[in-house]
C-alpha cells in the first residue's frame, strides 16, 4: 500500500510540473543528443595551467592570467615553503556529460611527481629542495565541473556550481605531522582557486554571447521569442517564458 501511495505521489509530482511548464510555455530539447554536443563545441578545448607563475585559463582564444599564493609552513628551525608547480590540463581529454539533470565537464590533467613543490629558502643551497618533501598528486587527476544552465536578458549561459577533484595528494617524502593539516588545506585551496577560475571566464563578456547563441537556433525552433528561465528533467533541457516556475519542478 505504502509504494502505491509513493506512485501516485510520483505521477501527481510530474503531471503538475507537466502543468506548469506548458502554462510557462515551455519547449525542451533532448539534453543528451542536442544540449550536449552544442555544449561541448563550446567548452570542449578548455585549456588550464596551475603553476605559482604561470598559470592561466583559456577558451576560445581568450586567456586568463592569474596567480595562485605561496603557503607557508612554521616549524621549529627553518621554515618551508610550498607552491603549485606546472600542472597542466590535457585538452584533448576534456570529457562532456549529462546525467540526472545536470551538466559535467571532467578535466584530466598531466602529471610527472612534484606538482607541488616545496622549498627551504633559508636552509644551504645545496639543501633547499631537498630539505621540505614534496607533495604528488595520485592519479586519476581529475577535475570535474558542474555546470547549471541559467537565463538573463535572454541570453543563456552556464553557471559554475561546484569542483570535485579526484585523485590523493601524497607526500614524496617523509611525512611529518605537522604537514598532515597543510595536506588538506592545499587541496581545498586549490579546488577554491579553480573553480573561481571557471567562473570567470564563462562569465566573460567576449565568451557568454557566444555560448549562448549557439542555442539560438532550438530556441527559434521551438518559437520562443524570449527565454526567461532555463529547468532540466533526467533527459530534456527546457527553455521557457513566462515567470518562474514553482518548486515542482526538478532544478539543478
Amino acid at each position: 500500500m505504502k509504494n502505491f501511495s509513493k506512485i501516485i505521489l510520483v505521477v501527481a509530482i510530474v503531471f503538475a510540473s507537466a502543468i506548469h511548464l506548458e502554462a510557462q510555455n515551455c519547449r525542451g530539447i533532448d539534453a543528451q543528443r542536442q544540449a550536449l554536443p552544442t555544449l561541448r563545441k563550446q567548452l570542449g578545448d578548455l585549456e588550464m595551467v596551475l603553476d605559482k607563475t604561470k598559470a592561466y585559463i583559456k577558451l576560445k582564444g581568450k586567456t586568463f592570467r592569474f596567480t595562485i599564493p605561496e603557503d607557508r609552513v612554521k616549524k621549529p628551525g627553518r621554515n618551508w615553503v610550498y607552491f603549485v608547480n606546472d600542472i597542466r590540463s590535457i585538452p584533448d581529454r576534456n570529457v562532456m556529460s549529462y546525467k540526472n539533470g545536470k551538466f559535467y565537464l571532467s578535466m584530466e590533467f598531466e602529471g610527472d611527481k612534484k606538482e607541488y613543490k616545496g622549498r627551504c629558502p633559508d636552509c644551504l643551497k645545496r639543501f633547499r629542495d631537498s630539505r621540505a618533501p614534496d607533495f604528488n598528486w595520485k592519479s586519476p587527476r581529475i577535475a570535474k565541473i558542474t555546470l547549471k544552465p541559467k537565463a538573463y536578458n535572454n541570453e543563456i549561459y552556464f553557471q559554475v556550481t561546484n569542483v570535485d577533484l579526484s585523485g590523493k595528494f601524497e607526500m614524496g617524502g617523509k611525512m611529518d605531522d605537522f604537514l598532515l593539516p597543510m595536506l588538506n588545506g592545499m587541496e581545498l585551496k586549490l579546488r577554491n582557486q579553480m573553480e573561481r577560475q571557471f567562473r570567470k571566464i564563462l562569465n566573460d563578456k567576449a565568451i557568454r554571447p557566444q555560448i549562448s547563441k549557439t542555442f539560438d537556433a532550438f530556441v527559434k525552433m521551438n518559437g520562443l521569442k524570449k527565454v526567461n528561465s532555463i529547468y532540466t528533467s533526467e533527459n530534456q533541457l527546457f527553455f521557457c517564458e513566462g515567470s518562474a516556475l514553482t518548486n515542482t519542478n526538478k532544478k539543478i
